[in-house]
């Protein structure tokens, strides 16, 4: 879905500006029908270094996400947390892992109810950057990070465990 979407929006509408870069590599090898100049794609088949995939994730300015709901019922993916680290807002399809995030952070991102939304979305943001709402959704990210590092965790389980010994 991810390259449908690439060349949805960027040749569509003749964009040619706009890249996608996928970060990370693929499970699926067969991408030859996909290669496209609006698709990055900068270790397709192997992991990047760890400095290559930081400099690829900070360049990046949303992350996409189609993950299969039944897929991420029960188990989180990594990504996400890697996108959050990253402070780069997310587009993804509704599905009960996003909802919780979006739920519990506010506004993150676009949450979007199927791919053609998705792309809808994304044409919008190409055509015109919403700016000032993509720092709020930074700023949200940024201040759910700040709450929920180890530290802060640390000292609410601590006035938890107080609370329970005394």
């Amino acid at each position: 879905m991810f390259f449908k979407l690439a060349k949805e929006v960027c040749y569509g509408r003749g964009n040619s500006k706009t890249q996608f870069t996928l970060v990370g590599s693929l499970v699926d090898r067969d991408i030859d029908d996909f290669a496209s100049s609006a698709i990055v794609m900068p270790s397709p088949d192997q992991p990047l270094s760890r400095a290559e995939f930081c400099t690829r994730a900070k360049a990046i300015d949303y992350a996409l996400f189609f993950l299969d709901p039944a897929e991420y019922e029960l188990r989180a993916s990594g990504t996400l947390f890697d996108a959050f680290a990253f402070l780069k807002p997310i587009i993804a399809i509704e599905n009960p892992f996003f909802d919780y995030y979006f739920r519990k952070m506010g506004d993150i991102g676009y949450l979007c109810k199927d791919y053609e939304e998705m792309k809808s979305v994304v044409q919008e943001l190409v055509n015109k950057p919403a700016t000032d709402r993509y720092c709020r959704q930074q700023h949200n990210i940024a201040r759910w990070i700040r709450e929920f590092n180890n530290e802060n965790q640390a000292r609410k389980f601590a006035e938890i465990a107080t609370g329970i010994w005394d």
